[in-house]
């Protein structure tokens, strides 16, 4: 890789706009309840510098450098405002260390190792960090047990949502709750009581709940009954409980998903065909009373479990289809306002959807059993969750003068609801309600206030989504304000950048665009705050050409996310978090050798395998690896250097391998032993290199190719006559054990089983 700078100036504005500050306040994900605390983040210009070739990365495609290895099913995701992320599922590992269902990640994906709530139970869980509590439970921010909220659950806890004065409702498969009959709904106050006055008596499984701004409530599951009327799958209760008898949609299958447009209109996802007697299969908009939207139908061919709304309209839906009206979308995509395919939205997914949620930069997290994403140009998928690129979010608090309040929201940034505003006259310490968010063009405004010269105000409201609208979460604005006539207000630029690493510099010209024209001129002062990668990139700010340089090191690729603040005269200042990406690329002509990989092998190499961290894999017959004796088999890192920390020795030549889902590496050739150990011309090694005492097909002759099949299963091809007698197959199991029931015509062709143990 060649060595680039890439360079940012700022031009110099009149003056400071007002600091925006974001919060998110995770909500209750699959199965578990959990509400940490809000915390403050500057935020003004949000802008993506990706280095990449030939272009930026377009929306639908996968951000490659997220992939937190988690070993099973991500059900949920919920968004705090520094960028982690806390996932809700079946997994036991994240990044190779124990996490019992619920665990937070950093930004970049990796594990945030100081939360570990350790969620106990398969299904519905018995215990949180080692203390007992039944299917529900709240977290402190920091990820350990808030011991003051002890409701339980005797069965399933699929969604839960939170009113505007605090109280919860709780929805799943369950006849009691915090020690009082309830049918599969209920409500908690704040603290976890029971609340007495609503009884529903929902006849069965409630998989999700959404409040709508009045403060009625629509359920959605496979119940056939509200309090002995009939209601199919889907319901409207009203504040206390009762039913609503004027919304009656009859779905004729269940219902998993609902999400509440900002017109009122409410769009479900399930499994069904017909909805209010018309043809809406498994996904449809419904009116607010209830009847069916005829001109909103997407007709998904199979379930839509998964929904989460956009601001300008768009709609991002996750499930088991794989077309929508007749145009192929494999698990995953985006639909336009009126409910037809967004064709810039396309990317494929092996395996169900269950979680989709929006990020603050409006990047998409989704979660589920995706063992491969469909994309081309990412060489290390990921396993259960994945990250995409999507269009820019936007999004301003503006205090207009000292009356009126605005938030502005547009782009790609998560639909709201619920939404208030707030005072603060201390700096954040305390805060004083000013009432209620009005719907307005591009967001919601509050009128008729009296505001000081100088606070802070705060906008807050709720995001709901994803699968039994489990990813859910409370997103926050704060905006500093002084000097009501003069402060300027901002619109947020976004600045998209492509260049190949061999360009020597680029720069940008930031200039946000001012609502209030009589704002004077103030200088600025540029500080970094952040830096994610500083081994990826170095950053150096220049106050008198008011210039960001960024300078990367060469032959590293990664990505990197940088914080520049800029502080007014009067200590007011902004913070522009962005990401820098830098991608590996060929610098010659397709086909030119890359002088700069240079292993030096001394002898013949037969067979290469590429791992997901872009480590490659090599076996064939050789002794030495760059001067350092290795026998046959050896690891490379991704420039070609020796690993110095895979060290396998097979006793004669490799000739094929390949790597499994889990990491582990087959390889196949004429040797007889492994480390030592006995391993007639099959083996598999662990991650890290070492032998799989395990697993062991023991063929009694070459083994020339080696393939693992989607489903787990190890296919074998080579000059063998016996390794169970006939021609076998070995099952996806941890021994290799040879398949009994014949499936090939020729000895030299075997599949190895890679789960079962082998018979004596």
């Amino acid at each position: 890789m060649k060595r680039s700078t890439l360079t940012l100036a700022f031009r110099q504005p009149r003056t400071l706009s007002s600091p925006l500050e974001q919060v998110v306040k995770s909500r209750c994900p699959y199965n578990s309840c959990f509400v940490p605390r809000p915390s403050l983040w500057p935020l003004l210009l949000l802008f993506v510098a990706a280095l990449a070739s030939p272009a930026y990365a377009a929306t639908g495609d996968m951000d490659p450098g997220f992939n937190p290895a988690v070993n099973g099913i991500v059900y949920s995701t919920a968004m705090q405002p520094d960028g982690k992320i806390i996932i809700g599922g079946e997994f036991t590992t994240v990044g190779g260390l124990t996490r019992n269902r619920v665990a937070r990640l950093n930004e970049d994906g990796s594990l945030d190792t100081g939360f570990n709530p350790d969620v106990g139970g398969t299904g519905y869980f018995a215990a949180v960090g080692g203390t007992a509590r039944t299917n529900l439970a709240r977290l402190n921010a920091d990820g350990t047990l808030d011991r003051t909220f002890t409701a339980n659950a005797n069965w399933f806890v699929f969604s839960t949502a939170v009113q505007t004065d605090g109280k919860i409702l709780i929805a799943g498969q369950f006849t009691t709750l915090a020690g009082a009959a309830r049918a599969n709904l209920a409500r908690l106050n704040a603290d976890g009581s029971l609340d007495f006055g609503f009884t529903p008596n929902v006849g069965f499984q409630v998989y999700s709940v959404a409040v709508q701004p009045d403060g009625k409530i629509v359920i959605g599951g496979t119940f056939f009954f509200i309090g002995g009327t009939p209601r199919n799958r889907i319901a409207r209760l009203n504040t206390d409980g009762s039913l609503d008898p004027g919304f009656n949609p009859d779905a004729d299958g269940w219902i998993s998903g609902i999400a509440m447009q900002a017109d009122g209109k409410i769009i479900i996802g399930g499994f069904f065909r017909a909805v209010g007697g018309l043809a809406h299969t498994n996904i449809a908009r419904l009116n607010v009373d209830g009847t069916v939207d005829s001109r909103f139908n997407p007709h998904a061919n199979d379930a839509v479990l998964s929904i989460a709304l956009q601001t300008d309209g768009e709609i991002i839906i996750g499930g088991t289809f794989t077309s929508l009206g007749g145009t192929p979308r494999s698990r995953l995509a985006r639909l336009n306002a009126d409910g037809t395919t967004d064709t810039a939205f396309d990317l494929g997914i092996d395996s169900v959807v269950y979680s989709t949620a929006l990020q603050a930069n409006g990047k998409v997290v989704i979660g589920g059993k995706l063992v491969t994403v469909d994309d081309p140009d990412d060489p290390t998928p990921p396993r259960f969750i994945a990250r995409l690129e999507n269009d820019a979010a936007t999004q301003n608090l503006i205090v207009t003068n000292a009356s009126e309040v605005e938030w502005l929201r547009g782009g790609a940034s998560p639909e709201a609801q619920d939404v208030s505003f707030e005072l603060s006259t201390d700096a954040g310490k305390t805060w004083t309600v000013l009432g209620a968010g009005i719907r307005s063009a591009g967001g919601y405004t509050l009128t008729g206030l009296s505001l000081p010269a100088n606070g802070q105000v705060r906008a807050r409201a709720r995001v709901i989504g994803g699968y039994y609208n489990g990813s859910a979460g409370f997103v926050e604005l704060v905006s500093g304000f002084s000097g009501l006539d003069t402060v300027p207000h901002v619109v947020t630029p976004i600045a998209n950048v492509a260049v190949n690493e061999d360009a020597a510099n680029t720069v940008i010209d930031l200039h946000p665009v001012f609502q209030d024209a009589e704002t004077a001129e103030a200088d600025l002062v540029y500080s970094i705050q952040t830096n994610s990668n500083p081994t990826l990139v170095s950053a150096t700010i220049d106050n008198t050409t008011d210039t960001l340089t960024l300078d990367y090191q060469a032959n590293q690729f990664g990505t990197a996310a940088i914080t520049v603040r800029a502080t007014d005269t009067a200590g007011l200042y902004v913070d522009d978090t962005f990401v820098v990406t830098v991608n590996q690329v060929h610098d010659g002509d397709p086909g030119d050798l890359d002088l700069s990989f240079n292993p030096n092998v001394d002898g013949t190499v037969h067979s290469t395998a590429l791992q997901p961290d872009g480590k490659i894999i090599i076996g064939g017959t050789f002794t030495f690896v760059g001067g350092v004796a290795r026998n046959n088999l050896a690891r490379l890192n991704a420039d070609g250097s020796l690993d110095p920390g895979f060290n396998s020795k097979a006793s004669f030549n490799v000739t094929s391998m390949a790597v499994q889902a889990d990491g582990k590496i087959v390889i196949g050739g004429g040797f007889t032993s492994v480390d030592g150990t006995t391993r007639n011309r099959v083996a598999r090694l662990n991650p890290d290199g070492s032998l799989d005492t395990g697993f062991n097909p023991d063929a009694n002759d070459f083994v020339y190719n080696t393939v693992v099949q989607v489903d787990g299963k190890i296919v074998i091809g080579g000059a063998f006559t016996t390794g169970h007698q006939l021609p076998s197959r070995l099952q996806h199991d941890s021994t290799g054990r040879w398949e009994d029931d014949h499936w090939g015509l020729f000895h030299q062709c075997e599949r190895l089983d890679a789960r079962e143990p082998r018979a004596a």
